[in-house]
Formats: C-alpha cells, sequence, structure tokens
C-alpha cells in the first residue's frame, strides 16, 4: 500500500486523495467508503492530539480534493486548552465581529496541525479500514455465489489442499474434495464448485469442491441446454468420485428424451463432462417413481433378475452373476 502519510512531518502527503482514490479503484471500493475510513482516520488522529472529538466534525471537499477537521471552540484571551479554545488574536482572523465567549468554527489542515503520533494514528486506521472493506468486499462477491462454477489457477498445494488463484482472493480445495483421479500442477486451470464462503478475521475463505454432488449437477446443467432450461431436471445424484457417479433424470416434457438429451450426438455431450472429471464413469439413467423400477435402472448394466421390498419401505435387488 502506498504511503498516504509522511512520517517525519505527520502530515498527509499532497497526492493524499489521489492515492486514497486509485486503491480504491484498484480494490472496488466505493468512494464513500473511502470518504468514511478517512473521516474515522481523522478523527482517530485528532483524538490522539487533543484527547477528544465531541466538538470535531470532518469536511470534504471533492472539487478541491481535500479533507479538513472542523471543531467547535470557545474565544478566550489566551487560549491554554487548544482541543477546546482558540484565542482572540486568531479568531478574528477567522470572524471579525467574533467577541469572547463566542463559539467559533475552526477550519484546521490536518496537514500542518497533526503531529507525528497523530498522522502515525491516521495512517494506521486508514490501512486497517481499507483492508477490512476488501475483505467484506470479496466475502459479498462470493457469498452471492454459493453454490455456483468457478474457475482458477493452481497458485500451491499441499497435502490437506490445494490453492487457487481466483483474481480478488484464492479459494481452497481441500483434499477431501478431490478427486482421486486428479493430479494437478502449479499453473494448471481448476474449475470447482464454490461450496461454501466463511468469514474469519484474515478474510474470507472460500472453500472449493470438485467431489460434490452439486460439482456434477453444474456441469450437466452448464454442456446441457435442456438442463439448463428446465427441460430436462436432475432429480438425484449419487457419486464416488473419482469411481462413478449416476445421475438420474427426467423431462419435464414427452417429446424430450431425458437421457438422450444428456448423452448427446454420438455421447458428445456427456465425454465432455467425463474429460473433465478425468474419466470418471457417468452413468445417466431415467428417473421413475416405482422403486423397483428405478432400483433396477439403477443398478444398470448389472442384470437385475428380482426387486424384494423390505418391511422399512426399501428394496434388494437380486442380480445374476
Amino acid at each position: 500500500m502506498r504511503n498516504l502519510i509522511t512520517e517525519g512531518a505527520g502530515a498527509m502527503s499532497k497526492n493524499f486523495f489521489e492515492a486514497l482514490h486509485e486503491i480504491a479503484h484498484d480494490k472496488g471500493i466505493p468512494r464513500e467508503s473511502i470518504e468514511l475510513i478517512v473521516e474515522s482516520a481523522m478523527l482517530s488522529a485528532y483524538k490522539k492530539q487533543y484527547g477528544m472529538i465531541d466538538n470535531v466534525k470532518v469536511l470534504f471537499d471533492r472539487d478541491k480534493n481535500s479533507v479538513n477537521v472542523v471543531s467547535k471552540k470557545m474565544v478566550v484571551r489566551n487560549a491554554r486548552n487548544r482541543a477546546e479554545e482558540i484565542s482572540y488574536s486568531e479568531a478574528i482572523k477567522i470572524k471579525a465581529d467574533v467577541e469572547l465567549g463566542d463559539d467559533i468554527e475552526v477550519q484546521e489542515n490536518p496537514l500542518e496541525s497533526f503531529g507525528r503520533i497523530a498522522a502515525q494514528t491516521a495512517k494506521q486506521v486508514i490501512i486497517q479500514k481499507i483492508k477490512e472493506a476488501e475483505k467484506n468486499i470479496i466475502y459479498e462477491e462470493f457469498v452471492d455465489k454459493e453454490s455456483e462454477l468457478i474457475n482458477g489457477f493452481l497458485q500451491r498445494k499441499t497435502k490437506d489442499a490445494m490453492y487457487v488463484d481466483l483474481g480478488r482472493t484464492e479459494g481452497i480445495l481441500p483434499a477431501r474434495e478431490q478427486s482421486p483421479l486428479e493430479h494437478y500442477k502449479i499453473g494448471d486451470r481448476v474449475k470447482a464448485l464454490i461450496l461454501a464462503v466463511q468469514k474469519n478475521s484474515k478474510g474470507p475463505s472460500i472453500i472449493l469442491s470438485r467431489a460434490h454432488s452439486k460439482f456434477i449437477e453444474k456441469l450437466f446443467e452448464m454442456e446441457i441446454p435442456e438442463i439448463y432450461d428446465g427441460v430436462v431436471r436432475i432429480v438425484k445424484v449419487v457419486r464416488e468420485a473419482g469411481m462413478r457417479t449416476k445421475v438420474a433424470v427426467t423431462s419435464e416434457r414427452d417429446d424430450v428424451d431425458s437421457v438422450g438429451a444428456c448423452v448427446g450426438m454420438k455421447g458428445i455431450r456427456i465425454q465432455s463432462i467425463v474429460r473433465e472429471l478425468e474419466g470418471e464413469k457417468i452413468d445417466v439413467i431415467e428417473w421413475f417413481e416405482d422403486r423397483k423400477i428405478m432400483a433396477a435402472n439403477s443398478l444398470t448394466p448389472a442384470k437385475v433378475v428380482e426387486i424384494v421390498e423390505k418391511s422399512d419401505g426399501g428394496v434388494i435387488a437380486v442380480i445374476d452373476n
């Protein structure tokens, strides 16, 4: 982050606003938020300098790219408490008809009035608040994308997780959310499901998954127009990541074959998904409300010779060896 406040002179640099606006633009922070951050910093610095802020407000002049601290002070003959008093000789320079005992608003240029410690306080507050604002913006951006697919590049990996560069932040792909078939190198493209977005003190944690059944649903939605449009609906996904996935689908229209729409001509649609999953086997089956038929379909290509209903509502399939 650029040095916004000079250490020695205890003052903000002349390009203070330009630097702030550049940072705000780069980090996607609204100008109004930046001004609130500056206001908080100026009040903190004033309190550090004078010990109080009850009589103080911060004014911005966008046309001049300037910020000033305005304090209300009582006019006295000789000011002893600079936080609350102003000497008469100084007050008449501000308002010619001022009298002893009057309250007067004094505009103070923080570039000149803050000491080194107060200026350092302002700098620390600005840096801290900008970091907090950036964390909140990233959190709000990604929390709205939970259960969506995202692309990134593998940045680094450990035995417990892979860390994916998502642009403004990084995503975490835990080992439990990876497929055993997949082996990535640093710099490889990674497509994953945003499984969860969690707030913590260091910033939002973006948890990714390539093993979750929802990842399969989103891949189907991306590759198969009929699913995206709602003509074909995924009823259930059962997955053993890296081994086999079974997807039960149904059609909302009599003239559309749900399984055929997912497989595509010569299997082109389903093969695109299989390639993304590094060869994981995918069975697409038609959904039936009848449990016996559904059980037989789900065990394809095995030959089911008998379906026995259990007392608890489940079924047992007898397979021909």
